[in-house]
């Protein structure tokens, strides 16, 4: 902004003079907040552009824009359907959380929005982690670019005003530790994340039915934009008291005021989103805690991924006696309230999902959930059917199966096969040809009784031979020298049963539609009175 104020921007003539690419709606809306507030001395306009707004609203207005914050599909959007839409005299581009937009797999839109921008301007990153593809964007999109860093010399990645412990906690114990925690945290602002949209929908919906005596909300991708900017301001405001359940869209650059704890009731995938998590509070030297929930079988290997960034974390014990089960109560949520039944069962088949298709095997591995202890802990009487589980298992059982198959034989065994079955192919070709001649004359000698009687067995006889279709049957002799031979029987007796002849004139009535005359006339023989008004006294007596 002061970069445009000392070129004496022009509000109407220059347009469009930075723009401010942002990965989430939330942190975009709050940067176009604080541009409003630090701009409210200068004459330049701002203008956000995210998803779920109205998109001919801001065609129209976006041509007389000097300072755009936006998220980069809606961006990508306006520059190929929007004429008045231009970036010619572009000064400042600016890229907020560049790794989390690589990660939200924006990287093809953002190749296509540098290509429209112009070559000579002014590119900004900011990250609070270096990863390799942000590397790879500043080489595509920077030149002679230079790296600075706030603390570089800090020995530690996350603030030292910040608190940071974990506790080790079973997955099927997860919501009890959480229910827990809001009733000792009540006049606490907390922020609690988790892995994905459709368990933070259910965990809002099922503990605001159980009342845990705070505000209780929750803010996820999928919600409706609106409500999410609502969800977000709410929190936002309140000083004490609050509780909010998140996935990471709420993780990177958002600043909530005065956040006292942020709880991962989920491990996060990696230590960058860890680092981005605990960031929401302890803010500008403010004191802050931290604390993370670890499986025993997450434990040893997240916390070696840890100390090698040199995050210091200390082991904290949780008293199982103050942990209250509450999984019968969320059993009589979901039996009062029809929908909460379906929201458990997405969140639960979501979580597992989740865990599946994580990277890091030694962390998340799904052989050590219990998954009938999960589903009882979600409030539910029987695991839900996890069909994508069934068909890797079912995948790798005929891969394993293969394997022992072709480990049982060597090459040579199967190529002396192949040669042995080709020289003799004829010849057994003709014996399975006799073999099966006299397999069809014992199952013609063979009687297969279902407990019919001797008239039953011997109308089934007789409705048999309409079954067998041999050669000879079908005009051809039996010493042909065709060796093809299909004998087709009704193994089982079973035979379609005989329907009785419907007489004609049966037929012809049911055929015949029932006009409104004759409905009218069937009215009148029975005496009802069409179009008359009956008024009753409040004791339900007629009045005639």
């Amino acid at each position: 902004m002061e970069c445009l104020w000392r070129q004496r921007w022009s509000r109407t003539v220059d347009g469009l003079g930075a723009l401010i690419i942002s990965p989430t709606r939330e942190l975009a809306f709050q940067t176009f907040q604080v541009l409003n507030k630090i701009g409210a001395h200068h004459n330049f306009s701002v203008a956000v552009l995210i998803g779920g707004t109205d998109v001919e609203f801001e065609s129209k207005r976006i041509g007389s824009v000097n300072i755009v914050v936006c998220t980069p599909g809606r961006l990508l959007q306006h520059m190929d359907e929007n004429s008045t839409f231009s970036c010619e005299q572009l000064q400042i581009l600016v890229i907020d959380e560049a790794d989390r937009i690589l990660d939200l797999g924006f990287s093809r839109q953002m190749n296509a929005v540098l290509e429209n921008l112009p070559k000579n301007r002014q590119t900004l990153l900011f990250s609070a982690t270096q990863t390799k593809n942000v590397k790879d964007l500043v080489r595509l999109a920077l030149r002679d670019p230079l790296y600075i860093s706030a603390h570089e010399n800090a020995p530690q990645a996350t603030p030292e005003s910040l608190q940071q412990s974990y506790f080790v906690c079973s997955d099927e114990d997860k919501l009890n530790a959480l229910w827990s925690f809001l009733l000792n945290h009540r006049k606490k602002k907390s922020l609690i994340f988790v892995s994905c949209c459709k368990q933070a929908r259910f965990l809002t919906e099922a503990f605001c039915h159980l009342r845990p005596g705070l505000s209780l909300m929750g803010l996820w991708g999928t919600m409706n934009q609106m409500k999410r900017l609502e969800v977000f301001k709410k929190f936002n405001n309140k000083t004490y008291g609050a509780a909010m359940i998140a996935t990471d869209v709420a993780s990177r650059g958002l600043d909530f005021a005065r956040v006292d704890i942020v709880l991962q009731l989920d491990c996060p995938v990696d230590v960058d989103d860890y680092i981005h998590r605990v960031g929401r509070t302890a803010r500008m030297d403010a004191k802050g805690e931290a604390i993370l929930v670890l499986t025993p079988a997450q434990e040893q290997a997240m916390l070696a991924r840890l100390q090698a960034r040199n995050i210091l974390i200390t082991k904290i014990s949780v008293n199982e006696k103050q942990i209250m089960d509450i999984s019968k109560r969320l059993q009589s949520v979901i039996a009062q309230y029809p929908g909460m039944k379906e929201f458990a069962q997405r969140s639960f088949v979501a979580y597992i999902r989740t865990i599946y298709l994580m990277r890091n095997k030694d962390v998340f591995n799904l052989d050590t959930v219990d998954l009938a202890s999960l589903a009882k802990s979600y409030g539910l009487a029987a695991t839900p059917r996890v069909r994508f589980l069934k068909r890797v298992a079912n995948k790798q059982n005929l891969q394993a199966t293969i394997s022992q198959k072709q480990g049982e034989k060597s090459a040579e065994e199967l190529v002396e096969m192949m040669i042995s079955s080709a020289k003799g192919g004829k010849k057994a070709m003709e014996t399975d040809e006799d073999d099966s001649n006299n397999e069809d004359d014992n199952i013609e000698d063979e009687e297969i009784d279902l407990g019919l009687g001797t008239s039953e067995n011997n109308e089934a006889k007789e409705n048999q031979s309409d079954f067998n279709l041999t050669a000879s049957g079908s005009g051809l002799d039996e010493g042909s020298d065709d060796f093809l031979k299909i004998i087709r029987k009704n193994v089982f007796n079973i035979f379609p049963d005989k329907i009785d002849e419907v007489p004609e004139e049966t037929k012809r009535e049911s055929r015949k539609p029932v006009t409104r005359h004759a409905l009218a006339r069937k009215i009148l023989k029975k005496g009802v009175k069409l179009g008359v008004k009956k008024v009753f006294t409040d004791d339900g007596m007629e009045i005639v």
